[in-house]
């Protein structure tokens, strides 16, 4: 088809002037028109096409995979209608985003549950690309009743990002994987220990996680104060806990904790003593040293 564009030519400033001078810059549109021409051919392959059994309450995932074959962009549509007991339920569409030429596509279709029955469905799944029909298929699938599938998952990795400096707000992040056979919605807790002290607890916002998959989990720290940090993180999902993380780190002058502060202060004590002693026993030779050559002048 027919592109318009425009070209920009500026001229580039002096740049071996002295002084204080004034740099004139002049710049001229050029406006273009591009005709690209050839064979068009718009093609789409199916590599997969599949639907996870999932719960009530759960979205249904129907997951298929394109790979665009063609020359040229691809935008399929994807209509789907489910059935039980070849009762009409309910029915949708999805339309792709665009899909680069020679590139793959992995896409999630997804149906709400909610207020479903369990038992068996069918999903009679029709897809589009322009005026051609490329796949027409039906799927069968379980609805299942809630608790049926095992929810799982754990806590990969706890970080921060930021500066750790006094005044400043910093993210903690958490790495969950959902290792369990269901998708679950994660949400963060993380208990503030300053010192050794419970002062607040942090929480990220409440994220769905596909199964088998691991997302991030963000809360944000106020630092508003000095002392040695602990965060003990965990993630509350499908009404679950995972097990407890550690996170350290220190803001400002180390802390030392009442029970430390003699100790800390003895040792002090013992080191300028020794540091008297040595400097004592370095000057007194070096006084009789002097007094005896004195006395030979």
């Amino acid at each position: 088809g027919l592109y318009n564009g425009t070209i920009l030519a500026s001229t580039l400033p002096i740049t071996n002037a002295s002084g204080n001078a004034s740099h004139v810059i002049l710049t001229m549109p050029c406006l273009v028109r591009i005709n690209v021409t050839g064979v068009e051919n718009l093609n789409v392959t199916i590599e997969e096409i599949r639907i996870d059994k999932t719960e009530i309450g759960y979205p249904l995932d129907i997951i298929i995979d394109f790979l665009n074959t063609g020359n040229v962009i691809a935008e399929p549509k994807i209509n789907v209608n489910i059935t039980k007991d070849n009762i009409y339920i309910d029915r949708f569409s999805y339309q792709k985003d665009k899909i680069q030429p020679g590139a793959p596509c992995h896409t999630v279709v997804q149906w709400n549950t909610t207020g479903m029955v369990a038992g068996t469905y069918v999903a009679n799944i029709t897809i589009t690309l322009g005026k051609k029909t490329i796949l027409q298929k039906d799927i069968e699938f379980q609805l299942l009743p809630p608790g049926t599938l095992t929810a799982n998952g754990t806590i990969k990795q706890l970080t921060y990002q930021g500066i750790l400096k006094k005044g400043n707000t910093i993210k903690i992040i958490a790495k969950f994987m959902n290792t369990g056979l269901i998708q679950t919605k994660a949400k963060f807790i993380g208990e503030v220990y300053i010192n050794g002290q419970l002062v607040k607890t942090i929480e990220s916002e409440e994220l769905l996680v596909q199964k088998y998959t691991t997302r991030t989990l963000v809360a944000y720290l106020p630092i508003d104060r000095d002392g040695d940090y602990l965060i003990k993180g965990y993630v509350v999902y499908s009404g679950k806990t995972t097990p407890a993380v550690g996170l350290k780190f220190q803001i400002g002058m180390q802390y030392i904790p009442p029970q430390y502060i003699g100790v800390v202060i003895g040792g002090v004590v013992i080191a300028a003593v020794a540091f008297f002693i040595v400097k004592k026993r370095q000057i007194k030779p070096l006084a009789k040293k002097l007094f005896n050559n004195k006395n030979k002048k």
